[in-house]
């Protein structure tokens, strides 16, 4: 599996560099409640924005899955009880079938056929 994530990961890596090493070019970039602006390279520019992209696409997954992983700890739970129901259940059996509740033990005569 790690050889597979290697694998797709290269692809990327060299996009990455490759990119950095064409778009080495400055760009301003100016925030408008500030008065300054700051000279920085293309592509320091281009890979903040896609970071900064997946950190919040990744918040936001996290917390539309909140339902989900709060069923998941409740199944979860729920198993836990069941299972432990099962074995009492299973403990109560097998003391009835060893200790059986036969108080008469007469041998039954076979009925005369006709």
């Amino acid at each position: 599996m790690a050889f597979l994530r290697g694998l797709l990961a290269l692809p990327l890596i060299v996009a990455i560099v490759l990119f950095a090493i064409s778009h080495t070019e400055k760009v301003s970039i100016t925030l408008n409640p500030f008065s300054s602006a700051i000279e920085l390279p293309l592509f320091i520019v281009t890979l903040a924005f896609l970071i900064m992209g997946f950190i919040i696409g990744a918040v936001i997954s996290w917390f539309s899955m909140h339902s989900v992983r709060k069923t998941n700890r409740q199944q979860k739970k729920t198993i836990k009880n069941l299972e432990k129901e099962l074995e009492k259940s299973k403990e109560q059996l097998d003391e009835k079938l060893i200790k059986p509740s036969v108080t008469d033990l007469t041998p039954i005569e076979p009925s005369k056929v006709s």
